[in-house]
């Protein structure tokens, strides 16, 4: 069974080093209540309204903008207005050894012709794993549908579109920036049929094929999903630091555990967006307790499938 890359012995990022390369500017914390107490309270009324109007006026202007732009200018572009992603295509895409047609969401049996990015609310129910072993993505993502608010951030497209574009951001940890990947609603299908080969739309409802396919082109490829940690994929979702707590013997206490991106490959090799490790400082009873500058050992990450 394949594991994830450990980095060599004596570069290990220390967490201290880890936070302060993805600290917030001051607006972000300010407009996130992180910025302490006193900025807290003074500021909320400008923060209360800030917010407000991103979440509701902002975000239905870009629903009804972008409703306008499809109306108006599908008379015009209708020979061009569906959209094919010609970067993320093929076998090189799907990596499957079985012959594969990719085939719009639209003409899937699932929805009818009628597909939706959401239909209901967001749930765990609404993944169905195909055959790539990516159950460790699906186990990440339906955590995170745990708090829709999560994935509905994560696919930067609100609603379904018609031409079959979807944007969606992942966190790249080794260059600790957003990543925007635009994928079509081509799907990876059977020889000649409509079967989904990978992860199938729950009814009509399209987000989870959308995050799959987003996380394949991120990665490379639909078979560069097989095997893989439930840590990587929940920072990329995310964004957020991730780690483990491990109960020392004796129940004296705990072990944090800290997740790090590293970066993979090398001269002459694919970088593999992936490599990742989980660092052990010393022990400390308390989860939220600074590890000490040293004496941090790289623990390997086994894959899940």
């Amino acid at each position: 069974m394949p594991t994830a890359k450990v980095a060599p012995a004596g570069r290990g990022t220390s967490t201290s080093a880890e936070n302060a390369a993805e600290k917030k500017g001051d607006c972000a914390q300010v407009c996130d209540g992180e910025a302490g107490c006193l900025a807290n309270f003074f500021l909320w009324p400008f923060v209360l309204l800030w917010n407000g109007l991103r979440l509701y006026l902002f975000e239905c202007c870009n629903i009804c903008g972008g409703r306008a732009y499809r109306v108006l200018c599908y008379p015009f572009c209708s020979c061009c207005w569906v959209y094919n992603d010609k970067s993320f295509c093929g076998e090189a895409a799907h990596g499957a050894k079985d012959a594969l047609d990719w085939v719009r969401a639209t003409d899937l049996p699932e929805g009818g012709g009628r597909m939706k990015l959401y239909s209901g609310k967001v749930e765990a129910a609404d993944l169905v794993q195909g055959a790539v072993g990516d159950c460790w993505l699906v186990a990440a993502l339906a955590s995170a549908a745990e708090q829709p608010v999560c994935i509905r951030n994560a696919i930067l497209t609100p609603e379904f579109n018609p031409r079959g574009r979807y944007r969606v951001r992942i966190y790249d940890g080794q260059t600790k920036k957003w990543v925007k990947i635009d994928v079509d609603d081509k799907l990876p299908c059977g020889k000649g049929g409509t079967d989904t080969h990978f992860m199938t739309p729950n009814g009509n409802e399209l987000w989870a094929v959308i995050m799959e396919k987003a996380f394949a082109k991120f990665c490379g490829s639909y078979a560069n999903l097989d095997g893989g940690f439930c840590a990587w994929a929940w920072r990329a979702i995310t964004g957020d630091i991730v780690f483990r707590l491990k109960a020392e013997a004796g129940g004296k206490g705990w072990e944090r555990l800290n997740f790090y991106n590293t970066t993979g490959g090398g001269a002459g090799k694919e970088v593999d967006k992936r490599s990742c490790h989980f660092t052990q400082p010393h022990p400390h009873p308390h989860p939220h307790s600074p590890p000490s500058p040293g004496g941090q050992a790289e623990l390997p990450v086994h894959t899940l499938r």
